[in-house]
């Protein structure tokens, strides 16, 4: 391989190039990324080179005075005026640009070492989701998260063998269940909701209710693959996919996202469409209750129920509580035909 093509063939990126810049050694691994590699960037787009070795280089390693950026792992810029202060700071990006195009390239250093820190901070965060099913709050970093999605779909520029080394350290079944639950059926933000339809705070319930149907639809997209939690690339995901479900809900989705249908000077229509956003989400979570048990790696839907209802004691809790009200949005995506979430508000 001479060449990456990217843009429909439009752009001929030189391998040699990609390596001139990545500054790789013998043993370092080398990925081409983004949305480029994946075929749904643009031509404002980065294209994205991570570069893994057992050791990241330092500032007086690189020609910075050749690169349009040079970064530091402290975040500090690299230029002729600081380079003797600097020079032995270890070097997290290059930001160079392609001859003859505007596509930026960020060439970002990791180590091997690093990368089996993450996979296992993975595997941590899966066994502890798998345990404590009524909320996630633990979470990876935005980068951690950017390289595994990148690691998923990456096109290997130098030593190809690598890239399968470093894929099998991951699950992706496990990723994509976390990134489900980071996202899934916040009971927080349905109280957000509800409170404000009961002190007549219509716009705020409408936007809230809004953003809220993105977050479940977007779950739900990372429960069937998508490995990307940024949600700036949701709706290219959403058009791309020909899942099944995801295409009986696409039309309504958006029907619900642009308001058609709904006089939004109106508040009676206001109403509607919160009511309405809360049915949505309840058709996402009786198809989520389908895909769940599916997955091999965490408890079918049964067990998550007797899981759920040991941790809300739900023998011993009166069914108008609180802690009812949570256990019961909470089963949503593990039993069908649940009331409508639409019927507990007062």
């Amino acid at each position: 391989m001479n060449t990456i093509k990217i843009l429909n063939d439009q752009v001929d990126v030189p391998v040699e190039f990609i390596l001139d810049n990545a500054y790789a050694g013998e043993d370092d691994l080398v990925l081409a990324t983004s949305s480029l590699i994946e075929g749904i960037g643009n031509k404002y787009s980065d294209l994205d080179i991570y570069v893994f070795k057992t050791q990241l280089p330092t500032a007086g390693q690189i020609k910075h005075s050749k690169h349009h950026r040079v970064l530091t792992t402290n975040r500090t810029i690299v230029s002729g005026s600081n380079i003797n202060d600097v020079e032995d700071e270890e070097i997290l990006l290059v930001h160079t640009v392609i001859p003859g195009t505007d596509i930026k390239v960020d060439v970002e250093f990791k180590t091997f070492q690093s990368i089996e820190k993450i996979a296992d901070k993975v595997d941590s965060l899966f066994e502890y989701s798998v345990n404590n099913l009524e909320m996630l709050s633990k979470q990876l970093l935005p980068r951690e998260n950017s390289i595994i999605h990148r690691i998923f779909n990456a096109l290997p520029v130098k030593n190809e063998s690598k890239l399968s080394e470093i894929q099998s350290l991951f699950s992706k079944e496990k990723y994509c269940y976390l990134a489900y639950r980071w996202l899934a059926s916040d009971f927080s933000v349905l109280l957000d909701i509800f409170g404000a339809l009961s002190k007549r705070e219509l716009d705020r319930a409408v936007e809230m209710s809004q953003c809220n149907l993105k977050s479940q639809l977007q779950a739900f997209l990372h429960i069937k693959g998508c490995t990307n939690v940024d949600p700036k690339w949701m709706y290219t995901y959403l058009h791309e996919s020909d899942c099944e479900e995801i295409r009986h809900l696409r039309a309504s989705f958006f029907d619900l996202v642009y308001f058609f249908g709904y006089d939004m000077t109106q508040n009676l229509d206001k109403e509607k469409y919160v009511l309405d956003c809360l049915d949505f989400c309840d058709r996402i979570f009786d198809y989520t209750v389908e895909v769940l048990n599916e997955y091999s790696l965490t408890p079918d839907n049964d067990n998550s129920l007797t899981l759920l209802a040991e941790r809300y004691n739900v023998n011993d809790i009166d069914d108008s509580s609180y802690e009812y009200m949570e256990y019961t949005y909470r089963s949503k995506v593990y039993t069908k035909g649940t009331e409508p979430t639409r019927s507990w508000i007062s």
